[in-house]
């Protein structure tokens, strides 16, 4: 028998939302760019992170800081993650880009050692112009139950998860992605 995650139940998309989300967002809309549109949005859950060396401050403040206009990609990674590694490689050679497009990535490592762990990460693979949060209490992947890491997860300025994908993506094609065109998700 198969055990199907609390948030998985939620994943499931009808054809004709599919169809809608695409026309909605256009030709580099979140559809075409390996992101699975959900059916019903799911809010994010309170969660503390926290920057190497930094105090925690909560994912809800983190958003509001970056600007309340921000579609955000929420990109769950892990230090022992093997398919993780070329994807900061690239997502570190655009996440600017994505920040033009109208999107700020928020990393966040899933790891309880993060203070030492994720700065070792990066020096070890040459990523340079990130920075990760850490949740280091595993609050996001405990809710979220993706079925492996890299996870990536769309969502509204207010916090509400409209897409995601569970794997690697490549970042190159997603750095053409548009925000949603003003689609409001029904909640």
């Amino acid at each position: 028998m198969m055990i199907v995650p609390p948030f998985a139940r939620l994943l499931s998309v009808g054809p004709l939302i599919l169809l809608v989300f695409v026309a909605l967002a256009g030709a580099g809309s979140v559809a075409a760019q390996n992101l699975i549109p959900l059916a019903k949005p799911v809010k994010l859950p309170p969660a503390l992170l926290h920057l190497p060396d930094q105090p925690e401050t909560s994912l809800e403040s983190v958003m509001k800081k970056s600007g309340q206009d921000r579609y955000y990609l929420l990109h769950l990674w892990a230090p022992s993650c093997a398919a993780c590694i070329p994807e900061m490689r690239q997502l570190d050679k655009i996440h600017e880009g994505l920040a033009q497009q109208g999107f700020t990535v928020l990393f966040v490592a899933q790891d309880s050692s993060g203070n030492f762990t994720v700065p070792a990460f990066s020096r070890r693979h040459d990523i340079a112009t990130i920075s990760s949060y850490i949740d280091k209490r595993a609050t996001l992947l405990n809710y979220l139950q993706p079925a492996g890491l890299p996870a990536t997860y769309l969502t509204t300025p207010d916090g509400w998860i409209i897409a995601y994908h569970v794997g690697s993506l490549d970042w190159k094609q997603m750095a053409t992605m548009a925000p949603p065109a003003e689609a409001k998700p029904q909640r």
